[in-house]
């Protein structure tokens, strides 16, 4: 893929896990950095979605030498996307998330 595929400047965000005073936790996002990225939309399976299993509606790639541990989500502009899972390709030069776009 040409370094110029790249082309969305991509927010990085975390959850942040803190007490509530209640005795539970509260969970908070927290942005961790930018980085560019590739967004590319994918089609549902044929037949459509089944029952409430996520529904993987973008694939994120990322240049592997990017800080990823730990990201629960992405923002593009008003755009986010919730990470479902995360590989490395063949040559271990990029990194792949299946994503979920989030209201």
């Amino acid at each position: 893929m040409p370094i110029g595929a790249l082309r969305h400047r991509l927010v990085l965000e975390k959850d942040r896990k803190t007490d509530d005073g209640a005795g539970g936790l509260a969970v908070e996002t927290a942005d961790a950095g930018t980085v560019w990225g590739r967004i590319r939309p994918l089609r549902p399976p044929r037949g459509g979605w089944v029952g409430s299993a996520p529904r993987c509606t973008h694939e994120i790639v990322l240049r592997s030498s990017a800080a990823t541990e730990d990201i629960s989500a992405f923002r593009d502009g008003g755009r986010r996307f919730r990470v479902l899972a995360r590989s490395l390709d063949e040559s271990g030069r990029w990194q792949i998330f299946q994503t979920e776009i989030m209201p």
